[in-house]
This record gives structure tokens, C-alpha cells and sequence, in this order.
């Protein structure tokens, strides 16, 4: 089988002594002395004391002394330990099995050199001899306490450890206590195969048995029986420290620390070697990635955790982060010495073994440990805000950074994406915000979440062969091959897509043949061997990559915005191919083991930045993609990849067709009243479209917002807003038809078993490997905060709109589809203007002209149109971006109209990304810039809303993101490698300037007459911008919570609870109660087909950083080039190169603030 990683491979690295420092042996015990307890504060010997006394109370028991004959009989009490729960679950921890894998794991200690064996003994010894009283006296209590879990409260810090101490004796804790001591295996069978003395029986050692005038307090040594190798009582300590590591992961480093501390105690006591000590480390750490990769005892660990979780944040009575912090004075277990204690424990610098060594035998079962802890990753937790390592609910993190691509489907649930947030706030689904793909360096993790088009930049995946042999071996694979393509325009080479040329029976055969040439280009790579460089190995891969890119993205992208039944069947085709070669790429040992030799290599030092990250991320997606899993795990990995690329595509498809499925033609306009001359229109041209008379109404945005938010018409408002909310469900006009129901459930099931298989607890987990925010509970806080702040302002903003509505209309009780309507009148009421007002101000011409002039005084950006670009419509335009040394910075296509076969919705997604090529020549930037706004009618250019321009803007931001990308190696470079819950940054932020006067000076201009915005409309617009600002943030904090539980809270033996979890976030945080039979995560494809799956909340965090730096322009002048060059230089150029909070505080000169985003939306406190 193949060797898994995770807590095994830290056993591996256990038993290879290169790691410790050169320290002299008389200095062993100065180490650890140095860093006891005894040195702390008050508070942590209060602790101390506390746990000591527990301790002896519960050795004694009810006895009335406490003697040595008691401690081989005491345990547990039913109190403590809820062993009924543990036994009623039935699992069988197959004890025996676990024990010869273990005497399996540790065969190579069998046969050591003289040396080892030498300073084996003189380690002990010194440290022994040497070891001060604090020290022994707490070996003794570690000893003694062995079957309790009293010593571990120690590395909680005092205020979290004596919560912890509180709670155990009450059995508050009792499934994780139970659970935890049973996980133990027990060394005995071990010590008989090995059949080592304990030292302080060799004959003439000069051991110390210390008297124990600690626990039982009767001076008698300290002594052991049975054999020395492996130690027993390490095994113990560790597996309760790793386990509870994995629980309370606030308090990792400390946990496994105390674990490694509780090992050298057993040395300070004399009574076992170094060897003893690593040897049952090793053990312990396979015996707990073995049982956490079993998910019976995962369901079994998973309740154990909640239970404990909840009992110690009720016993501090604050959350559980909060409580876990401690400064370094009062815990000791913060001292940076105890990194070098930690460290020199691994190895107790014993002599490397030279020569050939024994193999270890690695027993099945050593896979990964618990929460955020991949398969195959073996590095410590992120570290947190407050200097606390965290792994959010597991074992070693990893934190990963994708590639994304930017876009939004139609049926998407609306949040920030085109910033329409009032008018579209109460529709079941919004088809305006951006969705992305993300991967993992490729396609790694795009497809499994797959739609439109995967990512399909990873460079650093996908090698090709080394610059020596480019010229004698790059014909063999080259996807542009003139001969044997030409009657193909997707095999023949392009600068820009022949889009007119793409016919749908070219697909299959180019992406088949791309594909082919990759395998055979990462064949090439691993074939070459070490030593690794970026020249030979990741810059020729991204150069093969970015031709597959190159024939993917125009195909995925007439997908969206040129549908037919004929390209749909062709796309639909590709998809399993492209799945199962990820999978392939991503578990390529020898492509892992090739990007690791570069890491570890001479060659990474000449790194720059951007390429270190690249291959550093390169490894971090290795691991997201099952590379360390045994074979039928990374089989099962492929199928599910496979599968939850299928039903993503199947969502959205049924979402489209569901939308398309639908309309109503009026004859009588009568019926229409109260509608603006600029819908009415636009319907009528639709019905004209068609050959019909009348007016043609339809599920898409700007037919179906007008409806809502103006016709008079309540029962036709009502139908609309049932066909709409009950789009691909089981509900509805056409309930059954396209129906979602299925597709979600397995959707769901399958992400939340892909995330168990590469040893995340949840996919909520797994989403956060890739984000800025550390785990769930921050999520989640910053999430529920939020909604704290705004509920009381948004319930008040409800009864105030009933109270007009009664008082104005005589409406009793406002229904859903009354929502909108009535909001608008009183919007009227309240400031006296409309959109309908406002649209005649932001025609076409000059919204984009505007835009242009904007970007121009902030960065110095020129942008020109060419009209040589073959395109997919003849609507669509294209323009270049120059800076102003005249550099062509990035180019993009505009495509702003609705259409029949489109996607709705506003995306922005990359066509070709920068990057530096072998040959020295720079591949520019190439964008779709995609929105779905009515197209002129009745000879009037198309007039834009307000929230249009907004929706222009907020994409224009993504361009600008990919765009002006000063990084030129693919994977890190625009909008690639951007962390989620950052990639709206640059989007939101430019959101900003639609509402500036100085800006709206540009962008807006009566079509007519050429009249700017009068100065009454611009001071009504503006008073009228945080109308509903709160039932806003509450709709949208109602779609985060929704998706974010869903994949945080699921069980695989209850099922996909989705509307029943909807029902509970309604009741959290929503003030307008939706009707029982809506359907709205049937069309929310933001979190079923895009790439916002437990990552929805990213549109608020990503909000809270545009806010605050949006505040910066606002103090120094929004046309300010000075600080606009500061944020092109900081955000917009540098891609996905740094980490985002650095980049922040680089612009901002501090971390972001939240007052800044509550000030923009108007919310008090």
C-alpha cells in the first residue's frame, strides 16, 4: 500500500534524529527545567494545585488515606466518564489489531548500533540526575495520575484549564473522557516482543528513583515493572493530548506540547530511555490517525467534541477562543523556549544511524487525524490573530490559496455582486453577485464544484519536461500542432479566441487532445528527475497549461452567454474527462515528490516571491487532492470529483431551464399598471421577438424586478414571485420538472464525504483551507455580531414600512411579494425619487464613459476600444487598457445585454491570464466583462438603473483585478491564487464611486440633452442610499448563515437537512418570514454550482475590508492618484502573491476595521 502522512509521517520524522539541536547532554535537563511551571506566575501555580488536588481527591476516593495500593485500581468514575455512552455505541476499537501494527510500526528499533544504544542510557542519566525537584514533582503527578486527564489542564492556560477541571469532575465532559481513555493502546504486547530492561536495572547505572512526596506522599521511589521499549505511560499522555489537541484546537501547540512533556517525564523518573519515549510517541500518533480515518469512531469523536466544546465555553462563560487566550507570564506553555524543548525531544540527540537502516514498516490505518487535517499534510496549525495557533477543529492545518475564476450565473442568490442590494434584497435568488471556481493550482478542486469552466491555470501541476530538452521533445505533445489541426480553430494557435470559428463538434476532440498532451507532459517531468528548478519544471508547465486554458475558456464561456442544445451536450462531454485527469494530476506521486525535491532543493532559495508561493501552494493543493490516501480512497476521491462535477452542471442546468421555462404574455396593459415606460417596453419587445402581440413577461432579472417592484397588479406579482421562488423545485407552476431536491442532497453528501476522505471534519472545513478566515467559529461570530448589530435596525426599518403600508395603502399584512412594491412607494414617500427617475441620467454611453474617466483619475488607466476583435455577438465590444507610460496593461470584452440562451446574472471571468513565458515575452491580461441589462428599445439607448451602474462598477473591479496584475507567474498572478473571502475586495471597493458627487459627475448625464444629474436627484439618491440598509445585511447574513451551517452541520445519518436548517437561520436572523413552500436554495447556485460553497459569508468579509479601505480615499480625496497608486500597488497588482492581510495592512497601515463598513450602510452600534 502507499504510505500515508499526516500524524504517521510526524512519527516517521520522529525516528530520524537531524532534527534536534546539538545539545549537550548536561544541558537536557536545564532545557526542560528552564520552562517548568514552577517558574510561572500565581495564576498558573493555582493551577497546578488545583489539578493536583483533584487528582489525589479522586485517587483516594472515598477511602481515608490515600496509599499506594489504591493506584493500580483507580479510574475514571462514572461521573467523569460516560462509559455507558461509549458501550450502547457498540464500536470495537480492535485493541489486539492496533497493537501488532504497532510492534509492525516500530520493527526498525530491533537491531541498533553500539552508539545509540550508549547514549540511550547516558541521556537518561544526565537528565535524570540533573532534573531539579519541579521537575520530578511533576514526573511523579504525570505518573501517578495516568488513568485521569487531570495533567492535561495545565496546557489550556489558567483560565481554560480551570474550566477544564471543573467540568470533568461534574461530568460534563464525560464522552470525550470515556472516549479518550479508551483510544488508548496499551504497550503491554510490545514491551513482551521487545523485551527490553528499564535502565535503572542495567547493571551499574547511576540512575536517581525519585520519592514520590507528591501524590501518594509516602517517599517511596519511583520505580516501574515490565519491559522498558515502548513506554507506556507516553503512550497514554500522547493519545490523550493529541486526541484533546483535536478537540480544543485553540490550545494545540500546547496540547501536543504537554503530550511530549508528559513522554519526558518518564525519563526524568528513570525509569525509561529517549528511545522508549519516541518509540510510543510513534504509536500513539498511528493509533489516533488510524482511529480518526475510521468514521465510526469519527461520529463517536465528532459528539465527544460538541459536548466538550459546549460544557467548557458555558463553564467560562465566554466563547471558547476567548477563554483559551493567555499571556505568555501566566503560561508557560507560550514560552518560545518550549519550542526548543519541544523540538529537542524528538530526537533527544541521539546519534543518526549511518548506512542502511531498517525499514520501517508503516501498518494500514496511519492516514490523517481529525477537523482541518488532510491526508497528507503534515504542518502545524495557521496561527491566529491573537498569536494562538489554531487548527479549527483538528489536527495539523494547512492553509491553501486557489487559483479563481470570477463569475455569476443567473439563478445565483444575490449578495453584493452588482451592488443592486435594495431593490433585489427580498427575492429568493439574485442573479447579480459573482461566483467563482476555485482551485486547487487547477483543476484539482474546481471540479468537483464545476459549471461554466473549471480553473484551469496550475502551472504548478501540470510539468511539462526541463528547458534542455524543450526544443529536441516539445514537438512530440505540443497541443498546436499545424498539420494535424487546422480544420480545428481550438487547435490552432490564437492571441484571442476565433469565437465566430467554435463550432460544438470541435470541443471534445481539442480538450481530448489537450488533455492527452498534458499527461504526456507531466510524464515527461517526473521522467526527468531531480534536480528540480522553476525553469525546468514550472514555468514550462504553465506554459502548457495556459494552452489548455486557451481551449477551454472560450468554449466554457459560449456556454454561458450562447447556449445551444448542441454546444451544452458537447461541454457536458468534457466535463468527466477534465474531472479525471484532476484527480490523476493532483495524485501524481511522482509530480508531488518532483514540486517537494524543488521545495526542499538549493533551487528554492533563487525563488521570488510570487514563484515561492506558487510552489508552496502547488503542495498544499497536492494535499487538498487526496495525494496522500491509500489507493481506493484516492479511487473513491476521483468517483466523487467525478460525480459532484456532474451535479453541479445538472443544478445549473436545471436552474436555466427552469427560468426559461416559464412566462406569461399579457394582451391587456391594463393589467400592467403602475410599470415604467422602460419595462413596458422592453416587454413588448420581447413578445415582438417571439411573433407575439402583447407583453412577454419572464423569470429573468430585468423583466421580473419591475414586475415586483412597480406593478399595481397583486395577483400578478404574487404568481411571478411563486414561479420565481419555486424555480427547479418541487413547488410551483411546473413543481417536479427541473427539481434541485436530489441534486442538492447529493451534492451535499458527496462534498461532505469528500471532505471526511482527506480527514476534514466538515466541508465547511475544507472551504476554509482556502480562505483568510481560520475556522468555523470565526465564521460563524463574525456572521452572528453582525447580525446582532443589525436586527434591532432592521426590525425597526419592517414596522416602519407596515405602518406606511397600512396607513397609506390599507394593507393589513404585507405578503412577500408585497416586499418590494411598497418599499418602493415609500421610498417615494420618504426622499421623493425612484429608479425610473434616475434611469434616463445613466445611459449607456455614459455610464461606461464615466467608468472609464473614474479608473483613469484613480490609477492613471486610459482605456480604448477596438473593433477588429472577433466576437460572439454583435453587441459585444472589446477594449484595451493602457497606463500612462502607453503600456497595454490588459484587454477585455463588454457584454451587457440580456439575451435569449444567456446566463443571467454579472460575472466577471478570465479569458487569458499574465504571465512571463520561456522565451521572455509577456502574455497580457484578456477578461469577460458580462452583465445582463436591457438593451436599447424604441430608439432610446439603453437607459441604466442606479443599481446597473452599481452592478458595472462592482465588475469592473474584478477587471481591474486581473487586469492590472503586476505578477507574471501563472497561479499567483490577477485574480488566481486570491483567497475567497478577499476576492471581493477590489469589486466592492469599487462600488464606492457610484455614489461619490464628484464621480457621479462623469457617469451620469440625461441621454437627451446631455443635463447632469440634477443637484435635488443627486441629494435625494444620496439620502435615500441606506434605505432598508439593515433588512439588506440581515437577507444577506440570512444567505451566509444558510450555506455556512449546511455544509458545517451535516451528518450523513440524518441527511441533507436543508430546509429545515433554512427555517432555523430565518428564525435567527431574518425580520420578513418567507412563505413555507419557498424553494430558494433549489436556484442558489452561488453554493451548488459555483464556488461559494460554505463560503457565502465572503461577500460581508469582503465588504468590511472595501469599507475600510474605501475610507482611506474618503480622507485623503477619492480622486487622490497618490493613494490610488498605493492600492494598485498593494491589492490590485499584487494577485494572489501575498497573503491579503498583509497586503491590507500594507495600503491601510493597520488591519481592517469593522466601523467603517457599519458607517457605509448606515447601521448604529
Amino acid at each position: 500500500m502507499k504510505r500515508q502522512l499526516s500524524l504517521l509521517a510526524v512519527a516517521l520524522l520522529l525516528a530520524q534524529p537531524v532534527l534536534a539541536k546539538d545539545i549537550p547532554l548536561n544541558r537536557a535537563a536545564a532545557l526542560a527545567n528552564s520552562v517548568t511551571p514552577a517558574a510561572s506566575s500565581q495564576a498558573y501555580d493555582d493551577l497546578e494545585q488545583q489539578a493536583l488536588a483533584q487528582l489525589r481527591h479522586a485517587l483516594q476516593g472515598n477511602a481515608a488515606t490515600l496509599t499506594r495500593d489504591r493506584l493500580a485500581h483507580t479510574k475514571q468514575n462514572q461521573t467523569q466518564a460516560d462509559t455507558a455512552w461509549l458501550k450502547a455505541s457498540g464500536y470495537d476499537f480492535q485493541t489486539r489489531a492496533n497493537q501488532q501494527a504497532g510492534i509492525a510500526l516500530l520493527s526498525a528499533f530491533s537491531t541498533l548500533p553500539e552508539t545509540v544504544v550508549k547514549q540511550n542510557l547516558a541521556t537518561v542519566t544526565a537528565i535524570n540526575r540533573d532534573a531539579v525537584q519541579t521537575t520530578r514533582r511533576q514526573a511523579l503527578a504525570d505518573a501517578e495520575g495516568i488513568s485521569y486527564l487531570y495533567f492535561l489542564s495545565d496546557a489550556l492556560g489558567p483560565r481554560l484549564g480551570k474550566a477544564f477541571l471543573t467540568a470533568y469532575d461534574q461530568g460534563a465532559l464525560g464522552k470525550a473522557a470515556a472516549l479518550i481513555k479508551a483510544s488508548e493502546v496499551s504497550t503491554g504486547e510490545a514491551k513482551k516482543h521487545f523485551n527490553n530492561p528499564r535502565p535503572f536495572l542495567v547493571q551499574g547505572n547511576t540512575i536517581h528513583l525519585v520519592p514520590d512526596d507528591v501524590v501518594v506522599k509516602d517517599n517511596q521511589p519511583y520505580t516501574a515493572d515490565g519491559g522498558s521499549f515502548p513506554s507506556g505511560h507516553t503512550n497514554t499522555g500522547y493519545t490523550d493530548a493529541l486526541l484533546l489537541a483535536a478537540m480544543i484546537p485553540e490550545r494545540y501547540d500546547a496540547l501536543v506540547t504537554r503530550g511530549a512533556r508528559y513522554g519526558y517525564s518518564r525519563i526524568v523518573l528513570g525509569v525509561h530511555y529517549p528511545l522508549d519515549v519516541i518509540g510510543s510517541r510513534m504509536v500513539a500518533e498511528r493509533n489516533v490517525a488510524h482511529y480518526l480515518n475510521d468514521p465510526h469512531y469519527r461520529v463517536l469523536f465528532n459528539e465527544a467534541r460538541d459536548q466538550l466544546r459546549a460544557a467548557l465555553a458555558k463553564a467560562c462563560g465566554t466563547s471558547l477562543a476567548e477563554c483559551a487566550k493567555s499571556s505568555v507570564k501566566d503560561d508557560p506553555w507560550r514560552d518560545p523556549a518550549m519550542r526548543d524543548f519541544s523540538r529537542f525531544t524528538m530526537t533527544y540527540d541521539l546519534p543518526q544511524q549511518k548506512g542502511p537502516q531498517p525499514r520501517l514498516q508503516v501498518p494500514e490505518g496511519g492516514g490523517s487525524a481529525a477537523g482541518r487535517c488532510p491526508a497528507a499534510s503534515v504542518s502545524r496549525p495557521a496561527s491566529g490573530a491573537d498569536g494562538q495557533h489554531r487548527a479549527a477543529g483538528g489536527l495539523p492545518a494547512i492553509r491553501h490559496h486557489p487559483r479563481t475564476a470570477i463569475l455569476a450565473a443567473a439563478e445565483s442568490v444575490g449578495g453584493l455582486g452588482d451592488g443592486a442590494k435594495k431593490a433585489l434584497m427580498w427575492f429568493p435568488a439574485r442573479c447579480t453577485a459573482c461566483r467563482a471556481f476555485p482551485a486547487t493550482g487547477g483543476l484539482i478542486a474546481a471540479i468537483p464544484r464545476l459549471t461554466h469552466r473549471p480553473s484551469l491555470k496550475f502551472p504548478q501541476l501540470s510539468p511539462i519536461l526541463d528547458l534542455m530538452h524543450k526544443r529536441r521533445t516539445r514537438a512530440s505533445f505540443t497541443l498546436f500542432n499545424r498539420t494535424a489541426h487546422m480544420t480545428n480553430p481550438l487547435l490552432t494557435p490564437f492571441s484571442l479566441p476565433p469565437f465566430s470559428a467554435i463550432k460544438p463538434e470541435h470541443v471534445v476532440p481539442a480538450v481530448t487532445k489537450a488533455l492527452e498532451d498534458c499527461r504526456a507532459a507531466v510524464e515527461s517531468a517526473v521522467a526527468h528527475g531531480a534536480p528540480y528548478s522553476w525553469e525546468n519544471l514550472c514555468q514550462p508547465l504553465a506554459e502548457v497549461d495556459d494552452v489548455l486554458g486557451r481551449i477551454f475558456s472560450p468554449v466554457s464561456h459560449l456556454n454561458s452567454v450562447k447556449n445551444s442544445p448542441e454546444l451544452r451536450e458537447a461541454y457536458e462531454q468534457t466535463l468527466p474527462l477534465l474531472s479525471e485527469y484532476s484527480t490523476w494530476v493532483g495524485q501524481h506521486e511522482g509530480l508531488y515528490k518532483a514540486y517537494r525535491d524543488l521545495r526542499d532543493g538549493d533551487n528554492y532559495a533563487t525563488l521570488n516571491t510570487a514563484q515561492k508561493k506558487a510552489v508552496d501552494n502547488a503542495l498544499r493543493d497536492f494535499e487538498l487532492s487526496g495525494i496522500g490516501l491509500p489507493p481506493e480512497a484516492q479511487k473513491r476521491y476521483g468517483e466523487i470529483a467525478a460525480r459532484l462535477s456532474e451535479l453541479g452542471n445538472q443544478y445549473s442546468n436545471n436552474v436555466l431551464d427552469a427560468t426559461m421555462g416559464w412566462n406569461k404574455l399579457v394582451t391587456d396593459v391594463a393589467e400592467l399598471a403602475g410599470m415604467p415606460e422602460s419595462a413596458l417596453a422592453a416587454a413588448q419587445a420581447q413578445a415582438q421577438a417571439k411573433e407575439q402581440e402583447g407583453y412577454l413577461l419572464t423569470l429573468d432579472i430585468p423583466s421580473y424586478l419591475p414586475v415586483m417592484t412597480y406593478c399595481d397588479n397583486q395577483a400578478l406579482r404574487e404568481e411571478m414571485y411563486r414561479a420565481y421562488s419555486t424555480r427547479a423545485s418541487d413547488q410551483g407552476p411546473n413543481a417536479g420538472k427541473w427539481d434541485n431536491s436530489p441534486v442538492m442532497a447529493e451534492i451535499l453528501a458527496l462534498r461532505h464525504e469528500l471532505a471526511q476522505l482527506l480527514g476534514f471534519d466538515s466541508y465547511a472545513y475544507k472551504s476554509l483551507a482556502t480562505k483568510m478566515a481560520k475556522d468555523p467559529q470565526q465564521v460563524l461570530d463574525f456572521l452572528t455580531d453582525l447580525a446582532k448589530r443589525a436586527r434591532p435596525q432592521g426590525e425597526k426599518e419592517l414596522a416602519q414600512l407596515r405602518a406606511f403600508a397600512k396607513a397609506e395603502f390599507g394593507v393589513d399584512e404585507l405578503q412577500p411579494w408585497d416586499i418590494a412594491y411598497y418599499s418602493e412607494k415609500q421610498k417615494q414617500h420618504l426622499y421623493s425619487i425612484s429608479d425610473e427617475q434616475l434611469r434616463p441620467y445613466f445611459p449607456e454611453n455614459k455610464a461606461v464613459s464615466g467608468l472609464f474617466e473614474v479608473v483613469k483619475r484613480i490609477y492613471g488607466i486610459t482605456a480604448k476600444e477596438r473593433t477588429d476583435v472577433d466576437v460572439w455577438h454583435p453587441e459585444v465590444r472589446f477594449f484595451e487598457l493602457y497606463d500612462e507610460h502607453n503600456e497595454l496593461r490588459g484587454s477585455f470584452y463588454l457584454d451587457l445585454y440580456a439575451r435569449e440562451h444567456k446566463r443571467g446574472g454579472a460575472w466577471m471571468d478570465d479569458c487569458v491570464g499574465q504571465m512571463r513565458k520561456l522565451d521572455g515575452s509577456l502574455q497580457k491580461p484578456v477578461a469577460y466583462l458580462t452583465c445582463n441589462f436591457n438593451r436599447p428599445v424604441n430608439g432610446k439607448p439603453a437607459l441604466f438603473t442606479h443599481d446597473e451602474v452599481i452592478t458595472l462598477f462592482h465588475e469592473f473591479g474584478h477587471g481591474l483585478h486581473h487586469m492590472l496584475t503586476r505578477i507574471d507567474t501563472a497561479g499567483v498572478s490577477g485574480i488566481s491564487g486570491v483567497p475567497w473571502d478577499a476576492v471581493e475586495l477590489p469589486s466592492q471597493f469599487m462600488e464606492n464611486w457610484c455614489w461619490e458627487p464628484e464621480a457621479l459627475a462623469f457617469i451620469s448625464g440625461h441621454y437627451e440633452t446631455g443635463e447632469p444629474l440634477p443637484q435635488e436627484l443627486l441629494e435625494k439618491m444620496l439620502a435615500a442610499k441606506n434605505y432598508q440598509a439593515a433588512m439588506f445585511i440581515l437577507r444577506q447574513l440570512e444567505f451566509g448563515l444558510f450555506d455556512f451551517r449546511l455544509h458545517a452541520e451535516y451528518k450523513p445519518e440524518q441527511g441533507a437537512k436543508i430546509l429545515e436548517t433554512l427555517a432555523e437561520i430565518k428564525k435567527q436572523v431574518a425580520v420578513v418570514p418567507g412563505p413555507t413552500w419557498g424553494r430558494f436554495p433549489h436556484a442558489f447556485s452561488h453554493i451548488f454550482a459555483g464556488g461559494y460553497a460554505a463560503g457565502y459569508y465572503s461577500y460581508l468579509w469582503a465588504d468590511v475590508l472595501a469599507a475600510d479601505a474605501f475610507s482611506r480615499f474618503e480622507e485623503e480625496g477619492i480622486f487622490n492618484r497618490e493613494t490610488g497608486q498605493s492600492f494598485l500597488d498593494n491589492i490590485l497588482s499584487r494577485g494572489g502573491s501575498e497573503e491579503p492581510m498583509e497586503l491590507f495592512k500594507r495600503f491601510r497601515g493597520r488591519e481592517p476595521q469593522l466601523d467603517a463598513m457599519l458607517e457605509h450602510y448606515g447601521i448604529k452600534g
